[in-house]
């Protein structure tokens, strides 16, 4: 039974996946196709490494990460940025609820700003 429910959970995942790449440019396509699911943080991280800082900050503009603070500075270097993406795509996967065990998907709504934002990474993901 825990099998299948991991083939379903996968199943998701790659359409979840699928969803962001038919709505991303071109340029951010590559990054979103990068991201392995199944592989580590610091596999992933290493994944992300390859595209440059121009690609990197589409893509997270893509995911509704803010590149700058409120004076305009720019507030991340590569490292940071490839990791913050990353929670950015595992924000968009399906999880279960620590309370009652619902499980529940954020759909990726570039355009629309979420409600809540999470206080731990300050990034917009609860609608």
């Amino acid at each position: 039974m825990a099998k299948n429910s991991q083939e379903n959970d996968s199943e998701k995942v790659k359409v979840i996946i699928g969803k962001m790449v038919q709505k991303a440019d071109l340029t951010v396509r590559p990054v979103i196709s990068a991201f392995d699911f199944t592989q580590s943080r610091s596999a992933n991280i290493k994944r992300l490494d390859q595209f440059n800082v121009l690609i990197l900050e589409k893509c997270a503009e893509f995911l509704g990460i803010p590149l700058a603070d409120k004076d305009n500075f720019k507030i991340f270097t590569k490292p940071t940025l490839m990791d913050r993406i990353y929670l950015g795509f595992k924000a968009m996967m399906p999880a279960r609820c620590g309370e009652c065990s619902e499980e529940y998907v954020i759909d990726h709504e570039p355009n629309i700003a979420p409600f809540f934002s999470c206080l731990f990474s300050l990034f917009s993901r609860f609608s």
